[in-house]
């Protein structure tokens, strides 16, 4: 089966002050004729915040992403991050859904411990993305480095 998928993300980190580090993150993909097992999958919590792990899919993704980070102490750092997903469309053949733009915000705490870092993370976002708006609350419990 041939198909197209084209997608494209930035990262830019600042830091200032020492310990106070801001992130923002864009990101923009788009598929033609796949498969749903190659839809685009951004449903994880360094991508966005405020959905369920795999909720965020579909073959037209556009998100904005925006962390705040403070350093306490050399282990402890606390975060805020808020983020929008936009230009949603899910093409499933003959029907094609756009739905409206998905929000989500979170607060977070990190530890550096002997086993890794651990990261708790609370957070607030849509639940479903046509319809009623429907909020959620979700927590996130991240262990260990990415490889």
């Amino acid at each position: 089966m041939n198909y197209a998928l084209f997608s494209t993300a930035a990262n830019i980190y600042h830091t200032f002050h020492q310990r106070h580090t801001t992130r923002f993150f864009a990101y923009w993909g788009t598929t033609k004729t796949v498969p749903i097992y190659k839809y685009l999958n951004l449903g994880k919590p360094e991508y966005f915040i405020g959905l369920d792990y795999d909720q965020l899919f579909g073959t037209q993704i556009g998100i904005l992403r925006f962390d705040y980070r403070y350093q306490y102490k050399k282990d402890i750092f606390f975060k805020l991050m808020a983020n929008i997903a936009h230009n949603l469309e899910y093409d499933s053949g003959p029907i094609i859904l756009h739905p409206y733009n998905v929000t989500g915000f979170g607060v977070g705490v990190k530890l550096l411990s002997l086993v890794g870092p651990i990261e708790v993370i609370f957070s607030h976002g849509d639940k479903v993305f046509i319809g009623e708006r429907k909020k959620q609350n979700l927590v996130y419990f991240v262990l260990g480095y990415k490889f």
